[in-house]
C-alpha cells in the first residue's frame, strides 16, 4: 500500500489541480457532463465548466449521503453496532476509527502516485482488516448516489444496473475510477456500493486492480497535462466547447487551432445564430396565437 496523507480541506474548497479518478470520464472521453477540453480548459486557466444547477445539488446531496451508504455496507459485513459506532466517529469528522473487531478505517484521505505526481485520489474510505481474520482484505470503498433517472434503461452506458451486481452494473467511468484509485493507494480492491433514488442499495462486485488499464490511464493523463503545460486546447468535444473556444466570431484566425478548424466553427457558429433567430421568431409568432386565444377568449368569442 502506498503514502497517504489526512486531507485538512475536507470540503475542497481550495483549488488543487491535478488529475483525479472523477476526471477518468472526461479523460477517456466517456463521461457525460464533461469533456476533455473542459478538463484542459479547468486545469490551464483555472477556469470551471458551467454545470447545470440541479448537477451541482445532487453533488452536494451526494456528498453529503455518502457515510450512510457505507455504514449500509459495514452494517451487512461487520454487523450494525460496529457500522453504528463508525458512523458517529465519521459525523464527528474523526479520520481514523478502528472497529473492535480490529477492523481499521480511514477517511478524509489523499494519495499521490509515487511515480508521477500529479495523479491524485480520495478514496471515500480506506479499509484494513486485521490478520486474524479468516481472509483479511485492504480495500478501498466509493460509495455513489446516481438518481432514479440514471438508470441503466434510460442512460444506457452512463447509467446503473441494480439488477446486475457485477462491475457491469455500473458505468464505464466509475470503473476507470476505481482503477485510478487503486493505483494512487497501492491497493488490489475497490468496492462500489450505490444507493439509487434513496431507496434501491446495492453493493457491486470489487474492481480489481488491472496494471495494464491503469497505465493507459497514466499515459492519457500525462499526455492531457502536456497540453496544461504548453497551454495548447486539446480538441473540443461538443457544441459547448467551440462556443467556449470562440465566444465572438473574429476576422482573424486564432493562433491556437487551425484555420480549417476555426473556418468549420464559424461556419456552425453563424448558422447556430441564424437557426436561434428563426426560433425566437417561430416562439414571438407562438405567443402572439397564445395571446390572441385570450382575447378572444376573454371577450366571450369562440
Amino acid at each position: 500500500m502506498n503514502n497517504f496523507t489526512i486531507l485538512k480541506d475536507r470540503e475542497f474548497k481550495e483549488h488543487r489541480y491535478y488529475i483525479g479518478g472523477s476526471n477518468m470520464g472526461a479523460l477517456t472521453g466517456i463521461d457525460k457532463y464533461n469533456t476533455a477540453y473542459r478538463l484542459w480548459n479547468y486545469l490551464a486557466n483555472k477556469k470551471e465548466a458551467d454545470r447545470p444547477e440541479w448537477l451541482d445539488e445532487s453533488a452536494s446531496w451526494g456528498h453529503a449521503i455518502e457515510p450512510m451508504i457505507i455504514h449500509r455496507y459495514f452494517t451487512d459485513h461487520y454487523g450494525s453496532e460496529l457500522a453504528d459506532k463508525w458512523l458517529q466517529s465519521r459525523l464527528k469528522g474523526s479520520s481514523k476509527h478502528k472497529m473492535a473487531n480490529g477492523v481499521v478505517v480511514h477517511s478524509f484521505t489523499e494519495a499521490v502516485f509515487p511515480e508521477w505526481s500529479h495523479a491524485v485520489s480520495h478514496a471515500d474510505a480506506l479499509v484494513i482488516e486485521p490478520e486474524d481474520f479468516e481472509y483479511p482484505e485492504t480495500y478501498l470503498l466509493e460509495a455513489k448516489n446516481p438518481s432514479e433517472r440514471n438508470r441503466r434503461d434510460i442512460t444506457g452506458l452512463h447509467g446503473y444496473d441494480f439488477k446486475d451486481s457485477t462491475t457491469n452494473g455500473f458505468p464505464l467511468s466509475v470503473y476507470l475510477q476505481g482503477q485510478w484509485l487503486c493505483m494512487c493507494y497501492g491497493v488490489g480492491k475497490c468496492y462500489v456500493v450505490a444507493l439509487q433514488g434513496g431507496n434501491k442499495y446495492r453493493s457491486f462486485e470489487p474492481i480489481c486492480y488491472k496494471p495494464a488499464i491503469a497505465q493507459k490511464l497514466l499515459a492519457k493523463a500525462k499526455t492531457m497535462w502536456g497540453f496544461v503545460e504548453r497551454n495548447e486546447p486539446v480538441k473540443p468535444g461538443d457544441f459547448e466547447d467551440v462556443m467556449s473556444m470562440f465566444p465572438e466570431v473574429k476576422q482573424k484566425t486564432s493562433a491556437v487551432v487551425t484555420q480549417e478548424i476555426e473556418e468549420q466553427a464559424r461556419a456552425r457558429q453563424l448558422e447556430y445564430w441564424d437557426l436561434k433567430k428563426k426560433l425566437t421568431k417561430i416562439e414571438d409568432k407562438i405567443k402572439d396565437i397564445q395571446n390572441g386565444f385570450a382575447l378572444e377568449i376573454g371577450g366571450n368569442y369562440y
